[in-house]
């Protein structure tokens, strides 16, 4: 065999044992339970979030951050394939959410004013949507989600806790994971 062939040989054995063992780890964590291979649903975590301390650019007119209610985050970029592909179920799912008394906002992340707003223009939101300028790797750290990929949605109670993150493109229970992981007082009160 040559030489290369067998470096190569060792170079892909390393990679599937890091690959595996990274695996189990996240299987055996307390912290990471995998859901699917496109995402992620974590516990909840002790980190609070208040988005008033990040660079944020409003990108729809008359933007709001949200207060005093839980409140569902999207990270998306206009150039992500799986983004568009969730982009009108994420609109209804804000609408069920708001039902329920928690509100909807989308965070343009690794992108440009422009493209943003070009996106945006095509696909209009019923939520309030931002451009994050910076400061992404902590606010991804604080919500506990990879700086991987995008999208990622997290759910975070009223006072910014980190209640439900799904990392990767929304699936079909995703939107029952997300009214089970609201707040009981939140979804009696709507009720009543």
């Amino acid at each position: 065999m040559k030489k290369s062939h067998v470096l190569r040989a060792v170079g892909w054995f390393g990679v599937g044992l890091v690959a595996g063992a990274t695996v189990f780890l996240l299987q055996r964590s307390p912290h990471v339970t995998v859901v699917r291979p496109l995402g992620a649903e974590r516990p909840i975590t002790p980190h609070r979030v208040d988005l008033y301390h990040y660079p944020l650019l409003p990108l729809t007119p008359g933007a709001v951050i949200p207060q005093g209610k839980p409140l569902l985050v999207n990270l998306w970029a206009p150039w992500c394939g799986p983004c568009l592909e969730e982009w009108r179920p994420l609109q209804n799912l804000s609408r069920r959410l708001e039902s329920h008394g928690a509100a909807t906002l989308g965070l343009a992340v690794a992108t440009n004013v422009a493209a943003s707003r070009s996106f945006l223009h095509q696909h209009p939101s019923r939520y309030p949507v931002y451009l994050l300028r910076a400061r992404l790797r902590r606010l991804a750290t604080r919500l506990g989600i990879p700086v991987a990929g995008i999208p990622d949605t997290v759910l975070l109670s009223a006072r910014g806790r980190v209640l439900l993150v799904v990392s990767g493109k929304l699936q079909a229970g995703d939107a029952k994971r997300f009214l089970a992981a609201l707040p009981e007082k939140t979804r009696r009160a709507r009720i009543n």
